[in-house]
């Protein structure tokens, strides 16, 4: 029996481990990051838009609308979220495959592409508002541990906040290997809100 619980122990130590990574961005004061998904997480991706993107031997057309623009604060110029809506479609073809195409850039120019279907623009919104409101909450108090929200939508773009002590820092990440990151003040979470909710309506005319 004692080796058995020997073994479950360190079955949950092994399990348990690794904790939370705290890499430095370049331009960007000292204080932990947002973890990566995990393969188990990243192996349940895939949206309409890539699906309709990755037909082979037949004419697309594709469609793109400006929705905005939400730059970084901590890095250099040229860094942030650009969000276009995208309607995809084979000429005429009554069928069109709506969503939202986001480019999250980083430091050094370096960027990534994420694609959220138009039927997850809503939950998408909604979690925006939730981590937006629960910053605003925690704003100026001592919050131990270290906590981090997050959504991951199924074509992998991430986005939430997190607190250590008083330090809160929102964020957006695109991609599994090789993802980027761009660090937001959590005030700029509302503005993002908004032209997701733009891309809503937006779409929804197209």
């Amino acid at each position: 029996m004692k080796k058995l619980a020997c073994v479950l122990v360190l079955f949950l130590l092994s399990a348990c481990g690794g904790g939370v990574s705290k890499p430095q961005p370049a331009s960007k004061p000292a204080e932990a990051v947002p973890a990566t998904s995990t393969p188990a997480e990243s192996a349940k991706t895939g949206t309409k838009l890539e699906a309709f993107l990755g037909k082979h031997g037949q004419i697309l057309v594709k469609d793109l609308y400006d929705v905005g623009h939400v730059k970084c604060e901590y890095e250099s110029i040229g860094a942030g979220v650009d969000m276009k809506g995208i309607v995809i479609y084979e000429p005429g073809s009554s069928q069109k495959i709506k969503g939202l195409r986001v480019e999250v850039t980083q430091s050094g120019s370096r960027s990534s592409i994420s694609f959220i279907d138009m039927d997850e623009l809503q939950s998408l919104s909604d979690a925006i508002a939730y981590v937006s409101d629960l910053s605003k909450k925690w704003a100026g108090q001592i919050h131990q541990p270290y906590t981090e929200i997050t959504y991951i939508s199924k074509g992998e773009f991430d986005l939430g906040f997190y607190q250590e002590g008083t330090k809160a820092t929102a964020y957006v990440r695109s991609g599994t290997l090789g993802n980027t990151i761009a660090f937001l003040k959590t005030g700029q979470l509302d503005a993002m809100k908004d032209v997701v909710d733009k891309a809503s309506v937006l779409l929804g005319s197209k």
